[in-house]
C-alpha cells in the first residue's frame, strides 16, 4: 500500500480501503506551542549510555526514542551489534542520527586528546634527554625548570649561565633539530596525524640563550637541514583548511589532531528514503556534519545515454577505458569523460566551498546541479567525498552486495554500519550472493575468450578462462535429460540440486578447487590494470611511453583487448558463489541450491510475416537452458561484515527478533522492541461502508474505476479534514489508483476546496 499525505502537518487520521484510525493525542498542540518558544533553536541535551547527546528543541523526544539513542550509543561505544525494532511513526531515523553522530563527535574529541597527552609525554621525556645530551657534551650548566600551563602540555625553560667569556654552545646535530624532526617522523603515523606545538628558541649575545621567542631563530653548529617531502608538500598544498589556535602558554600555539574516527554508513533501501534522512539531518544539531551520498550513475551522470550503450553505467566504463584515452582532432584533450577529468584537476574537496554546500546537508539532485556548474562528475565527486566524510548515505544494497562494495571502494573495517528499514535485509543478503546466467551470456563469455586468444598478449589467461567456461556448458547441456516439469502451471522444466551435489558433479566434470584457484588467477591477470607482451609495439598492443630520460624501462604494453560485459559478469559472479562453495571448511556448500532451468524466447526473423505484411518478420520460438545459484542462508552475507566496529539493524517489524538473530547467524547484545508511541486508548479504528452521499465506499476493482465511488471517497476526506485538525494521511493500493481519483478531483473540483 502507498501512502499519500493530503494536508500538511501532524497526522491524526489514517484511512486504509475505507477504514478509519483517528489519534486523539494532544501531543500536536503541545509541540506547536513549543516550536513557537524563543528557544525553538537551543537544542535539548541528555546524557545517554554516557555521551553526551543534544536534540532538536523543537521536538520533544518520545521515550521509545530515549531507549532506542540509549542502546545506539550503547553498541558503538562496546563495538557490539544492536536490533531495535520500533514501530512506524516513532522518530527511529531522528534518533539514530543524533544518538549516533554524538557518539562520534565525542569519540573525536576523547581520542584528540589522549593523542595530544601522549605526545607531550614523548616530547617531556625527548627535552629531558636533549637536555642531558647538552650536559654531558658541552659541559654546561643546566637548570630545567617546569612551568605548568594551562591544559596537559608544558613548556620547558632553559637557563643556561656560560662558564667563562664564550657564549657559543656548542649543540650537537641531532639534539639541535630534535624536537622537530622527532615531530615530522612521528606525525606520519596512519593512525594519528598530529601537528604539535613546538616553542623554537631565540639565541644571541645574551646570557639567556632560551627565551620566550620574537621572531625566532636558532643559532647552531649543526647544519640546517632542508624540509622533508611531507614538508613541502604541505606547503604546495592547494588549500590548506584553517586551525584554530589554543593558546597553551607564551608564544606556543596548539592545532587540532586529526585521529582516525570511526564513519557512520547510513543504510536504507531507496535512494527517495536517503532523501528523507538527509531531511531529517538538517532538522539537528549535527548539521553541519561532513557527509556524502553513494548513488548509481543512473542517478547522477550528467552526460545523455548515447548509442549504441544500453546503460550510462556501460557508457562511462567505455569511455574510461585505458584505450579511450586517445587525443581528441582539433581540441588537444583526452577523449574519455571531460567530467571525470576535470575532477582530477579540481579535486571536489577544494569545491565544496565554492558549491556551498558546506553548512547544510545536501541531497543528490542538489549537488548534481552543483556539479553541472562546475563540470565535474558528481559519481566520482560523493566517492572521493568518502575519504573526509563522517556519516555516509546510500541504499544497503551498496553494503550488503560483495561486488558493489568492491567496485565502490566502501571499507567497513572498524565503522559504525546502520541498516534502516532493514525487515527485509534476510532477503537482500540471499539475493547478493546468489548468481545466474543464461546459456547467451555463457557462449557469448566463450566468444570473447576466443577473440582474446587471436589478439591479445594474455592467450595463456584467456585459454584458461574459456575452459572454465566450457566445462559449465558441457554440464548443463548434460544435466538437460533431467529437466521436469514442476507442476502443470509451470512454464518452465526445471531441475534443482543441492549445493553439495552440484560441488561433487563440477569436480568430476574437471572444475574441482584446484581448478577454480587457476581461474580466478587466470581473471585477476587479465583484468589487471597493465597488459603483457614484448616491449615492442605489435598488432595486439599499444606501447606507452614514459619519461624519455628513464629509457626504455619505464615503458608499458597495454593490452587492446577488451573484456565483454558479458565476460566480466560470468567471472564475477562464479568468483562469487564459487569462492563461497569451494571454501576451505565445506561448511557453505549445503546453504546453496543449484536449479537448472530451460525457459522459452522468441527469435524474430527479417522479412515478411507469414501473412504477409512489412515488420519484423516472422516469430520463431526457442528454448534456453540457464543455472541458478541460488544462496539460502543469509548468515554467509552477514559474516562480510564482521570487520565492522558496530552493525545496527532498525525496523518497525522485526519480531520474532529471535529468529532474526539466528537467520543472520551473529549475536546482537543489545536489542529493543518499543511500544507504540499512541496508547491504544488515543485510537479508534473503525468501518466506513457508505460515504456522505449515502453512496457505498466498497474498494474493489470493479468499483474503484467508477466516478461514483471516486467522488464519493473525496467528499468523505473533506468531510474528515474539516473536522480533524492538522490534516490526514491515505494510503491506496497503488499509484494508478491514486492518480485515477487524483485527476477526477482536479476535475470536480474537490481537489481545490478549503
Amino acid at each position: 500500500m502507498w501512502l499519500v499525505p493530503i494536508l500538511a502537518g501532524r497526522v491524526n487520521v489514517l484511512i486504509f480501503s475505507g477504514t478509519i484510525m483517528v489519534d486523539k493525542s494532544p501531543e500536536c498542540h503541545k509541540h506547536e506551542s513549543e516550536c513557537s518558544s524563543s528557544n525553538v533553536f537551543k537544542p535539548r541535551k541528555f546524557t545517554l549510555g554516557g555521551t553526551k547527546v543534544e536534540f532538536p528543541y523543537a521536538l520533544k523526544p518520545y521515550p521509545s526514542q530515549l531507549t532506542c539513542m540509549a542502546k545506539a550509543v550503547t553498541g558503538a561505544r562496546l563495538g557490539q551489534n544492536c536490533l531495535l525494532e520500533s514501530p512506524t511513526g516513532s522518530g527511529k531515523t531522528m534518533a539514530m542520527l543524533c544518538s549516533l553522530l554524538a557518539w562520534q563527535k565525542q569519540f573525536r574529541e576523547e581520542a584528540e586528546l589522549a593523542a595530544r597527552q601522549e605526545m607531550a609525554q614523548k616530547l617531556q621525556e625527548l627535552s629531558e634527554s636533549n637536555a642531558a645530551k647538552i650536559v654531558n657534551q658541552g659541559g654546561t650548566d643546566i637548570e630545567i625548570s617546569k612551568e605548568k600551563e594551562p591544559g596537559f602540555l608544558r613548556k620547558q625553560t632553559f637557563d643556561l649561565s656560560p662558564k667563562g667569556d664564550s657564549h657559543q654552545v656548542q649543540i650537537p646535530e641531532n639534539p639541535t633539530r630534535n624536537r622537530m624532526s622527532m615531530l615530522d617522523s612521528w606525525s606520519d603515523d596512519e593512525d594519528v596525524k598530529v601537528a604539535t606545538p613546538v616553542t623554537i628558541l631565540d639565541s644571541d649575545d645574551s646570557d639567556d640563550y632560551f627565551r620566550s621567542p620574537k621572531k625566532k631563530q636558532l643559532k647552531s653548529s649543526a647544519p640546517v637541514k632542508t624540509p622533508n617531502k611531507s614538508d613541502k608538500r604541505e606547503k604546495q598544498s592547494p588549500k590548506k583548511q584553517p586551525q584554530p589556535e589554543q593558546k597553551g602558554g607564551e608564544g606556543t600555539a596548539y592545532k587540532p589532531v586529526k585521529v582516525k574516527v570511526p564513519k557512520i554508513f547510513f543504510a536504507t533501501r531507496t535512494h527517495k528514503q536517503i532523501t528523507q534522512v538527509v531531511e531529517e539531518l538538517s532538522r539537528t544539531p549535527y548539521s553541519n556534519t561532513k557527509m556524502t551520498i553513494l548513488n548509481s550513475r543512473e542517478h547522477s551522470c550528467l552526460r545523455r545515454l548515447e548509442d549504441p550503450f544500453k546503460s550510462k553505467t556501460e557508457m562511462c566504463k567505455s569511455l574510461l577505458e585505458k584505450n579511450g584515452m586517445e587525443e581528441e582532432e582539433n581540441y588537444g584533450r583526452k577523449k574519455g569523460c571531460h567530467f571525470k577529468n576535470n575532477l582530477v584537476r579540481q579535486p571536489i574537496e577544494h569545491l565544496m566551498d565554492a558549491m556551498d554546500l558546506t553548512e547544510a546537508p545536501w541531497d543528490i539532485e542538489d549537488f548534481v546541479a552543483s556539479c553541472k556548474k562546475f563540470s565535474v562528475c558528481p559519481y566520482f565527486a560523493t566517492r572521493d567525498l568518502m575519504a573526509t566524510a563522517d556519516i555516509i548515505f546510500c541504499p544497503y544494497n551498496y553494503i550488503v552486495d560483495p561486488l558493489i562494495r568492491q567496485s565502490m571502494n566502501i571499507c567497513l573495517s572498524g565503522n559504525i554500519l546502520l541498516f534502516d528499514e532493514a525487515h527485509n535485509i534476510e532477503d537482500a543478503f540471499r539475493e547478493s550472493n546468489s548468481f545466474k546466467f543464461t546459456a547467451g551470456i555463457l557462449n557469448e563469455a566463450v566468444k570473447n575468450c576466443e577473440l582474446g586468444l587471436m589478439i591479445s598478449s594474455k592467450k595463456a589467461e584467456c585459454d584458461q578462462l574459456k575452459d572454465a567456461f566450457s566445462t559449465f556448458d558441457k554440464w548443463m547441456k548434460d544435466a538437460s535429460s533431467k529437466l521436469r516439469l514442476e507442476d502443470s502451471f509451470s512454464r518452465e522444466r526445471t531441475c534443482t540440486f543441492s549445493g553439495s551435489r552440484f560441488a561433487n558433479e563440477m569436480e568430476v566434470a574437471g572444475f574441482d578447487k584446484k581448478a577454480f584457484d587457476l581461474f580466478v588467477k587466470a581473471a585477476e591477470a587479465l583484468f589487471s590494470e597493465e597488459g603483457g607482451g614484448q616491449m615492442s609495439p605489435t598488432k595486439n598492443a599499444e606501447v606507452v611511453e614514459g619519461d624519455e630520460s628513464l629509457g626504455t624501462a619505464n615503458m608499458r604494453i597495454v593490452d587492446i583487448f577488451k573484456a565483454s560485459p558479458q565476460l566480466r559478469t560470468m567471472v564475477d559472479g562464479l568468483k562469487l558463489v564459487m569462492s563461497r562453495i569451494f571454501s576451505e571448511n565445506l561448511g557453505n556448500r549445503d546453504d546453496y541450491n543449484v536449479v537448472l532451468f530451460e525457459t522459452a524466447f522468441k527469435v524474430y526473423r527479417e522479412g515478411p510475416s507469414e501473412g504477409g505484411w512489412q515488420g519484423k518478420g516472422s516469430v520463431d520460438a526457442s528454448v534456453e537452458l540457464g543455472l541458478n545459484l541460488w544462496c539460502m542462508n543469509p548468515a554467509i552475507g552477514f559474516a562480510d561484515l564482521q570487520d565492522a566496529r558496530s552493525v545496527i539493524v532498525t525496523s518497525g517489524t522485526l519480531s520474532p527478533m529471535t529468529s532474526f538473530q539466528s537467520e543472520l547467524g551473529a549475536k546482537f547484545p543489545h536489542s529493543l522492541s518499543t511500544d507504540h508511541v499512541i496508547s491504544p486508548s488515543q485510537v479508534w479504528v473503525g468501518s466506513v461502508s457508505r460515504g456522505p452521499r449515502g453512496k457505498s465506499v466498497n474498494g474493489v476493482y470493479r468499483n474503484a474505476v467508477t466516478i461514483d465511488y471516486q467522488d464519493e471517497i473525496g467528499l468523505s476526506i473533506l468531510s474528515i479534514c474539516s473536522i480533524v485538525p492538522f490534516g490526514v494521511l491515505c494510503f491506496f493500493p497503488s499509484y494508478a489508483a491514486l492518480e485515477n481519483v487524483m485527476k477526477r478531483w482536479q476535475m470536480s473540483g474537490a481537489w481545490h476546496t478549503n
